[in-house]
């Protein structure tokens, strides 16, 4: 990820990209990892980098017909996909999932978690690679309302599989292809969503390919707004009564 307006040469080179991918995904350290348009030949080099702290929950390519940028893309020779990865020893994978949210051929895959600590919810990830282009406005407010509701419809069926005592939370990223003073990105606000960067006052970074031809940030991640408010207001009493 790169700060907004960053444009690295370095990444015109895919051995270059690939190795400082690796790098930055090992370097983040995170207990989960989203990924979008990622080549299943890359996929490979990524899962042997992680070794054996990472398992690989979910990896769903797009359909034949979905056409990723040219740009990036000339020699291309394996499918695109979305994957998720994670820590076993943090986590523990309960479910996935994954749907077509387009007939263009987009793909979103689901993860859901239970955390190591007891008596915390458990977590569904969505990572969801939306359509691009100015002319794909009106698809991605589609896309965005149909995740959101097969989310829903997700979480309801695992609190009554899985007899969870907490309804799981929703930890939403991908790569939304909108800015964030387009309608999507107001959709989510819309549906109750809140982008993370904005939470933590941070400036939200851009990722590889924005760096290179799009320098400002259309990935994101989103978690429910109310969530957000409760943790805030748990910090703050946590804070008050330590003073």
């Amino acid at each position: 990820m790169y700060p907004a307006g960053v444009i690295d040469r370095r990444l015109f080179n895919e051995t270059n990209r690939l190795l400082m991918a690796k790098n930055a995904i090992i370097g983040a350290n995170a207990d989960v990892i989203m990924l979008q348009e990622v080549q299943n030949d890359w996929l490979e080099e990524i899962k042997l980098a992680l070794g054996n702290t990472y398992d690989l929950a979910i990896y769903k390519e797009h359909e034949p017909i979905f056409q990723p940028s040219a740009f990036l893309r000339i020699n291309i020779k394996q499918g695109l996909g979305n994957a998720i990865f994670f820590k076993p020893r943090r986590l523990t994978l309960l479910d996935t999932r994954d749907f077509l949210t387009t007939s263009s051929g987009n793909r979103v895959v689901f993860a859901t978690f239970e955390m190591a600590q007891v008596n915390r919810p458990p977590i569904t990830f969505v990572n969801s690679q939306l359509e691009k282009g100015i002319l794909g406005i009106g698809t991605r407010l589609f896309q965005v309302n149909s995740i959101h509701q097969i989310t829903k419809m997700i979480k309801k069926d695992l609190e009554q599989r899985f007899s969870l005592e907490f309804e799981p939370q929703v930890v939403w990223g991908g790569d939304f292809n909108t800015l964030s003073d387009m309608q999507t990105y107001a959709r989510m606000s819309n549906l109750g969503y809140s982008n993370v960067f904005d939470v933590l006052k941070l400036p939200t970074p851009n990722n590889y390919y924005g760096s290179l031809v799009f320098p400002h940030p259309i990935s994101y991640v989103f978690v429910p707004t109310q969530s957000v408010q409760r943790k805030l207001i748990e910090i703050a009493y946590s804070f008050v009564n330590n003073e």
